[in-house]
Formats: structure tokens, sequence, C-alpha cells
């Protein structure tokens, strides 16, 4: 990773009521693939590529940018992603956020949204979601927060331990993201029977964890952190002020935005 990149991530969301509709239908066989966010404000060096790597184009504003890119900031600047239901995603300087899916699921047609914060900040305003199929996910490397119309944020800290709060309502929060990469760094070693030329089942080396461990339903002013190692302690309360505290600049401009009130 650069040097330019920010060494702690943080994902921070908005939701307010409303159906989260997108133009077009999720890529299938044979099927159109769906349209992506607009970029509605482009601040400084903002930059668009198929891949973390590149290579880079630059983001021109009201460009579509679409599912599967990746928006990359440089110092200073910001970016606002727009849906066409007018949820949005913005993104700080010195970041990169992947847009692996935004659209309809082929066989139910329910909006279905996922995003990757691979590195530094986003903050996103996204409608409540309708059908039971229906998702907005936003993961970092370790965890996974699923949105349930609420208001939440969420941070990668230098320590590589996620910690979501939730502002309003409630937010499912899943360490499956680390628990899925050891499994799979498990099974790629799973030694073979070479006498009985039989292959042995990986899943009896993968440990298996509770269901608290995986996913917890963290509710109104909690938190909870999701440590480097996938485990998740407790929720637990905290402040608002205390948590502006630390990132007011960042903060008090996406308020404004959410306000109308861009500057």
């Amino acid at each position: 990773m650069k040097r330019t990149l920010l060494k702690t991530k943080t994902l921070s969301l908005a939701l307010v009521a409303g159906a989260l509709i997108f133009a077009g239908t999720y890529a299938a066989d044979g099927e159109a693939k769906a349209e992506g966010p607009k970029a509605s404000i482009v601040k400084g060096q903002v930059e668009v590529g198929t891949s973390k790597d590149g290579p880079w184009k630059r983001l021109k504003r009201n460009r579509r940018v679409q599912p599967g890119n990746f928006v990359k900031t440089g110092s200073g600047a910001k970016a606002e992603l727009k849906y066409g239901d007018g949820s949005v995603i913005r993104v700080a300087s010195n970041s990169i956020l992947h847009l692996e899916q935004a659209g309809f699921a082929a066989k139910s047609s329910e909006v279905q949204v996922k995003s990757n914060l691979v590195a530094g900040k986003a903050w996103a305003k996204v409608s409540k979601m309708v059908g039971s199929e229906a998702r907005f996910e936003v993961k970092t490397e370790n965890a996974v927060a699923g949105v349930r119309g609420t208001v939440f944020r969420v941070n990668v800290e230098e320590d590589a331990a996620t910690v979501v709060k939730v502002y309003e309502g409630a937010v499912a929060v899943s360490n499956s993201p680390f628990f899925n990469a050891a499994k799979k760094k498990t099974m790629k070693k799973a030694p073979v029977d070479f006498k009985g030329r039989k292959e042995i089942d990986p899943t009896t080396l993968f440990q298996e964890v509770s269901k608290k461990k995986w996913e917890q339903l963290v509710g109104q002013m909690m938190q909870v952190r999701v440590r480097a190692d996938g485990s998740m302690d407790k929720a637990e309360s905290f402040t608002a002020e205390a948590d502006v505290a630390g990132d007011k600049d960042w903060v008090a401009w996406n308020q404004g935005c959410d306000q109308g009130k861009c500057e």
C-alpha cells in the first residue's frame, strides 16, 4: 500500500427511509449490467480504475462508475457517488473504494449493494431496503456491516481492529470476512492421505465459531469491536460527542452534505 493511503480506514453511513431503487438489472447470463452511481461531487484528484492497482483515469463529475470499478482519491480530494434513488457514498482523501455490486438480483428483482473500503474513509447515506433478499453491505478486511435502516460509523484502526458505532436503529455486524479468509487458507493447506489416496476433509481442521462470534445486532448509541484476529467484543455504549471529537472536519462536512449544504 502506498504511503499516501491512510493507515486508518473509516466508513460512516447514514440511512433514510424509502425504497432503494436502481435503474437496470444486475448482470447475469445474457442480461444487461446494472448502472452504477454517478460522480455528483469531484474535488481534487479523483480517479477510477478496474483494479486497486490501476490503471487509473481521471473521474469527471457526472460520469457513471460501473459496478466492479475502484475509486481512488488523492491528498485533499473528495468525491460523492450518487445512485439513481438519491443514495450516496462519499469518499475522503487518500482512500480507495471498491464498488463490488450495485443492482437488482436476477430472480427476485430486489436491490443488492456491496462496497469494500480498501483504504481510507467513506461515508454513505442510503435509503432503507425493501424485500427479503435486499441488502446494503459495506465491508473491510475483517468485518462486514449490514444496513437495517439506521445511522452508523465503521472504523478500521491502526491495530487492524474494526469498530462499528451505531447512532440510530440497529446494525448487523459480522466478522465473517476474517473467518472466510481463514477457512480458505486452511482448505488450501489440507493434507492428503497418500496411503489411501483420499483427501482429508478440510472442514474438520477448521474450528467452528458460535453465532455470537459471527454476528451481533448492535443497537442505538452502542459500539462493537471486531479484533484483527476475528474475535468480536461485547457491544458497549458510547457518546456522540466523544466520537465526533476525533474526526470533526470529515463528520461536519458530511453532515452538511446530508442537509444539502455541501461546500
